[in-house]
């Protein structure tokens, strides 16, 4: 487990009282998208709705913010803009075997809003650092994750998280085209656009 998700994890079990808790709605503009290169080019390829009725819960324990939510992705629902890489992404994920993506929120270095951190004053983004457990092909890994926060006048929000992932952290092999001749690199990018509402 990566340093801050480590430091994050102990401050939410020390049993300290929980001060604040808020539910949000995952709205259906919500997306995911992966990015990667080949040997020749590069390639996006995005799931670009979310179909599923989910919440989010922040809930606020001592200095920690605990997320509780997960977003459950259909690996059937990749599309990069090309028929056989398309099929050959499905093909490496295992869709047949692990039909799903799974991104569970666990934590936040804090509460969206607060002073510390880097904070854009024209556009109100903020980054702020927290971790999730992805679950693909069957093995789920933990990582430490860069967000960007931006709260709308209306008082919704768009929580924006990005990490650098490998085929090889799930024990998958990237994916060849042409008896070996176009190959995938085995680092990814994984962009995922959570647009929430508050309940």
């Amino acid at each position: 487990m990566n340093t801050i998700c480590t430091f994050l994890s102990l401050l939410l079990l020390t049993g300290l009282p929980v001060k604040d808790s808020a539910r949000w709605l995952v709205e259906k503009t919500s997306s995911l998208a992966i990015s990667g290169r080949t040997n020749i080019s590069s390639f996006t390829c995005g799931i670009p709705g979310y179909t599923e009725p989910d919440t989010i819960t922040f809930t606020q324990s001592g200095q920690a913010i605990a997320l509780h939510g997960t977003m459950r992705l259909p690996v059937t629902g990749f599309d990069c803009h090309n028929k056989l890489m398309t099929a050959d992404l499905r093909k490496t994920l295992r869709a047949d075997r692990y039909p799903e993506l799974v991104i569970r929120l666990i934590d936040l270095e804090r509460l969206p809003g607060a002073q510390s951190g880097t904070q854009n004053i024209k556009s109100g983004e903020q980054n702020i650092e927290g971790c999730v457990e992805i679950t693909l092909a069957g093995i789920s890994r933990k990582f430490e994750i860069d967000y960007k926060i931006q709260q709308s006048t209306t008082g919704s929000v768009t929580l924006t998280g990005a990490r650098s992932i490998c085929f090889t952290d799930f024990n998958l092999k990237p994916p060849t085209r042409m008896a070996g001749l176009v190959k995938v690199n085995d680092a990814l990018n994984i962009l995922f656009t959570l647009n929430l509402k508050k309940l």
